[in-house]
């Protein structure tokens, strides 16, 4: 799955700035502010039954200077990702892109940053190349 329209996504409702507080796949140790999306790690399993439908999951980590802001930034993105029927990013159409989980804390990093995590199940088809 390309998470690229998803990072597009959280830019364009304000949750942050690709480069700087989004990113996809890593994010920098010195972002203390942060968002982060990746596919799990399996990938995005083919369905040779059914050509460009596609269901999977994706995970999303903020980071934050304190548990607030973390989770905070974390509702945020959640929101901005959470996405009906129909939705349109890129060239995938969403069945469905929900929240499997409420946000998990992790302890905190070497930095003193706390991170929240979320995994989506996600259901779309996508457009043949």
């Amino acid at each position: 799955m390309n998470v690229l329209p998803l990072a597009q996504r959280l830019e364009d409702l304000g949750v942050g700035k690709q480069g700087k507080s989004i990113f996809v796949y890593m994010m920098p140790s010195e972002a203390v502010s942060a968002v982060m999306v990746r596919n799990q790690l399996a990938g995005t399993r083919i369905n040779h039954e059914l050509p460009g439908y596609y269901k999977t999951r994706l995970q999303v980590i903020a980071r934050g200077a304190n548990y607030k802001a973390a989770e905070t930034l974390m509702a945020s993105a959640v929101a901005a990702l959470t996405l009906e029927p129909g939705a349109v990013l890129g060239d995938m159409t969403f069945n469905y892109c929900r929240p499997q989980t409420l946000p998990m804390p992790f302890p905190l990093s070497a930095g003193n940053l706390i991170e929240f995590s979320v995994y989506f199940e996600v259901c779309f088809v996508q457009e043949a190349t």
